[in-house]
């Protein structure tokens, strides 16, 4: 390349006589496009941010880029959705935290009805040849039947018996017709235990009935007695049942003559028991706790027990106070006892076995067995009076499927419910008959009270108020406890209700209220005095609570159990006395 003498003597024609070559040229001025193409158009939606970011790799790190103007308010705005937990805090460096042995796991909240339907379900698909319980619908979509269990229903179908013409109502049998015997059993949704989820093939079954139910038996059918007194007759020929004479200053009445009124004997005054004066014998008493405890009707000179060792004792409550006779026949804990009307020549025990099972108190024989198939808990005897005498063979058992049933102890267990109450909507914890008999009160775990006409199913009065809790115990107060004028209900909150009941109509009195400050969440039972003056109960810690009727105020307060305190039960004619039991399977005698 020739150089060119700018500092020298020369012309223009010199130097355009020079040659010139393509990298001779002088270099032209250019635009260089150092950065990206930026669009103009702002972005108006959140969701196009993720497009206007992207990635780039500086050297040996990530960073981000911006490939279009965003606004302000688009990138201030706060991020939705669950929060990541892969992510950590701030401290862990960006690594998941592991809340588990394994690593990382989520909590799901899940009812054990819903997982046993859809673990159901999918052992259906994966082995559609089984016959599980119940009818769920699987994730396919079907009705979750199978062909074996479509057979088995079309099979009880056709063993339905005929329903007859109305025309001849003495053969018509229409929607209650039963079976004849049958080849298979279809099990329902209810009838399925949660516990069985796997599913099983099911053979060859007679159909049972209604009837073949309630006359299944039952753990413990067999009953027997024991008797432990010295001997079961006295030289007049007489048995325990007989109301003694010998008691001083005792005024039983003349209870021979079984049409008296037993409200007509004079009830004397009752004052404040002092002192336990007995403890009844713990060697041949209950191993568990005491669930029922009664006095013998009328003289109360016998005293009933039920505990949870499923086991009946009678006590002598006069004299030295010894274990007369064992009723056994009970396979699970006895819940409720019951008296016949009259001099208590019968009782009514309900057990956890879903028996109950009417009692001869002289003999120890039972009478009458009877089940619904449901756990009764809590049973009354019809209290017959002159109004009412065609029912004293019928009792009462409030149940645990929110049923009130009405039963007739003269016919077979199959045959024995004359009517059934089902308004209630939890399991039914007491019954009282009010009104002579005429009426009754029930009380249930689903915080209501209910009053009903006997024999008529459909209530009369419903109490549902919203400060009121479960009502497990209820007690009438005398003297006239065939028509009491007042109920005391014992709620799961700690408090004693009062519930008027005079001439037909139940009433809660809100202003009248009975607390001891320690019975909240125990069915500790209660108990009236004989002539009405004193309300004992009782409160988890073991301790008997007295209250006076009038003023309402706690008046007494004994410590008698170890452990809360389950029922208590005044003399019916000596006033003054009271027994107490409790869990610690003890009962105690105060005067």
């Amino acid at each position: 390349m020739a150089l060119v003498d700018y500092d020298g003597e020369s012309s223009d024609d010199d130097v355009a006589a020079v040659p010139q070559t393509s990298a001779d040229r002088p270099l032209k001025r250019q635009a260089l496009d150092v950065a990206p193409t930026v669009i103009g158009a702002p972005i108006e939606e959140a969701d196009a941010l993720g497009d206007a970011v992207r990635v780039v790799k500086v050297g040996g790190s990530r960073e981000l880029e911006l490939t279009a103007n965003v606004r302000l308010s688009a990138l201030s705005r706060p991020v939705y959705g669950p929060a990541n937990p892969l992510a950590g805090g701030e401290g862990d460096g960006g690594r998941m935290r592991p809340n588990v042995l394994t690593g990382y796991a989520e909590e799901h909240a899940i009812d054990d009805v819903t997982f046993a339907r859809a673990y159901r379900a999918g052992d259906r698909i994966r082995h559609p040849g089984t016959v599980t319980r119940g009818t769920v619908t699987d994730v396919t979509g079907g009705s979750g039947k199978s062909a074996s269990r479509r057979a088995a229903q079309r099979e009880l179908k056709r063993r339905r018996q005929a329903a007859g013409s109305a025309e001849t109502m003495d053969e018509y049998r229409g929607p209650w017709a039963g079976y004849v015997a049958g080849t298979a059993e279809v099990y329902d949704d209810e009838d399925a235990s949660d516990d069985g989820w796997e599913g099983e093939v099911r053979g060859t079954q007679p159909i049972i009935t209604h009837a073949d139910r309630t006359a299944r038996p039952h753990r413990g059918t067999t009953e027997e007695t024991v008797f432990y007194g010295a001997a079961e007759r006295d030289y007049q020929g007489r048995t325990y049942m007989a109301v003694p004479r010998d008691v001083d200053g005792v005024d039983f009445g003349n209870f021979d003559d079984h049409e008296e009124d037993e409200d007509a004997v004079a009830v004397p005054e009752s004052f404040l028991p002092k002192r336990i004066i007995h403890t009844f014998d713990t060697t041949k008493g209950h191993t568990r706790a005491v669930t029922a405890l009664e006095f013998l009707p009328r003289s109360g000179h016998l005293l009933l027990s039920g505990g949870a060792d499923s086991r009946l004792l009678l006590w002598d409550a006069h004299h030295d106070r010894r274990l007369l006779r064992e009723f056994k026949g009970h396979g699970k804990a006895v819940r409720d006892i019951s008296f016949s009307g009259g001099g208590g020549e019968r009782f009514v025990s309900a057990s956890f076995d879903t028996s109950m099972k009417v009692w001869d108190t002289e003999t120890g024989q039972c009478i009458t067995r009877l089940t619904t198939g449901k756990t009764p808990l809590c049973v009354q005897f019809h209290t017959a009076s002159s109004a009412s005498l065609a029912h004293r063979h019928e009792i009462l058992a409030g149940t645990a499927d929110r049923k009130i049933v009405q039963l007739d102890t003269r016919l077979p267990s199959a045959d024995a419910v004359v009517q059934s109450y089902d308004h209630h909507l939890g399991p039914v914890n007491t019954v009282t008959l009010v009104d002579d008999g005429r009426r009754f009160v029930t009380t249930s775990d689903d915080k209501t009270v209910r009053a009903w006409e006997y024999g008529i199913g459909v209530p009369i009065k419903l109490i549902a108020d919203p400060t009121m809790a479960a009502i497990p115990a209820v007690a009438p107060r005398p003297p006239t406890i065939h028509a009491p004028k007042y109920l005391a209900a014992q709620t799961l909150d700690d408090r004693i209700l009062v519930f008027s009941c005079g001439e037909g109509r139940v009433k809660l009195h809100k202003r009248k209220v009975f607390s001891s400050g320690g019975g909240g969440g125990y069915a500790t039972g209660l108990a009236f005095s004989g002539d009405g003056k004193y309300l004992a109960g009782g409160d988890g810690n073991g301790h008997v609570c007295v209250w006076d009727w009038k003023s309402s105020g706690l008046v007494a307060k004994y410590n008698a159990h170890n452990g809360p305190l389950t029922k208590l039960a005044y003399h019916p004619r000596e006033t003054s006395k009271l027994a107490t039991a409790g869990v610690d399977g003890q009962i105690l005698y105060w005067d």
